[in-house]
């Protein structure tokens, strides 16, 4: 069999965990997003904006070089977030996402941020990400 490089690799994420909170007593949840296998290139690019430098330049005020570190804290501590809405690019009304109603929650970038906001969800969309990754490589 032959490797086929291809442009978009669209795969199905299954993203399972147990959501605790307010009213949902420990429940377990699966739903499924369609996601992309980000290209090497894309990835990088994306780490590539995490950095910040390392030393301070001369000249540089401790006001900017306070500022520049925090920004990239800032950067770090929602990488997963912004990472993961590079690989999440829809979902359908039966994905079992759902509003506070418990109705069908279309996609759209304001509730990609909702869903991605929820730790449990977050860490699980991450680790199906890495499977799908994994298995993507391992068939090729």
């Amino acid at each position: 069999m032959a490797f086929r490089p291809v442009k978009n690799l669209e795969v199905t994420l299954a993203i399972s965990a147990r959501h605790t909170g307010a009213g949902v007593n420990g429940a377990d949840h699966t739903v499924t997003v369609t996601g992309r296998i980000l290209r090497n290139s894309e990835a990088a690019a994306f780490l590539d904006g995490l950095r910040a430098p390392a030393v301070r330049a001369e000249g540089v005020s401790d006001a900017d070089w306070l500022a520049v570190q925090t920004a990239r804290a800032r950067r770090l501590a929602n990488s997963d977030a912004e990472f993961m809405k590079r690989v999440i690019i829809g979902w359908d009304a039966d994905s079992g996402i759902e509003d506070e109603d418990g109705r069908p929650l279309p996609f759209s970038p304001a509730a990609l941020d909702l869903v991605l906001d929820h730790p449990w969800f977050l860490a699980a969309a991450v680790q199906a990400y890495n499977r799908a990754l994994s298995g993507a490589r391992a068939g090729n």
